[in-house]
């Protein structure tokens, strides 16, 4: 049986491949990536939701809840399927820091994304942590 080939637009048996088929490629394997894509990273990540009492930490402490002049949702901490952890300090630059519970802290999508750019600082990320494990070592 014969079919017009989608890559090079000739006909083809249909067990033919087209070199002019794009090669796969492989993902870009990261130290990073490794860390977010193994066993321990997913256990940590629950230990740390569970230390911050399953909500975003910045939602909870009542801070940049504008965006754009409307008020954010602040029921978005409740929802536990679109809570993130967050590595206060860039994974990359300091994987000796993955699994340190002084610089992990749960956040929703919407803070996530705001840390990463940089709009939360730094030192105050690093004091809702503190309080977060003052709260949970009561």
């Amino acid at each position: 049986m014969w079919r017009t080939c989608s890559y090079c637009g000739k006909l083809h048996k249909h067990d033919y491949i087209c070199n002019k088929r794009p090669s796969k490629r492989k993902k870009y394997e990261s130290q990073a990536n490794t860390v977010r894509d193994g066993y321990k990273w997913r256990l940590k990540r629950e230990e740390i939701k569970a230390r911050d009492g399953y909500k975003c930490l910045v939602c909870y402490a009542g801070k940049y809840l504008e965006h754009k002049g409307q008020q954010y949702a602040e029921k978005s901490y409740i929802k536990h399927d679109q809570l993130e952890v967050h590595h206060v300090d860039v994974l990359e630059c300091n994987i000796e820091k993955a699994y340190d519970n002084d610089h992990l802290m749960t956040m929703c999508c919407y803070h996530h994304k705001m840390a990463d750019r940089g709009a939360i600082p730094r030192d105050e990320q690093m004091g809702l942590i503190k309080k977060s494990i003052e709260r949970y070592n009561k």
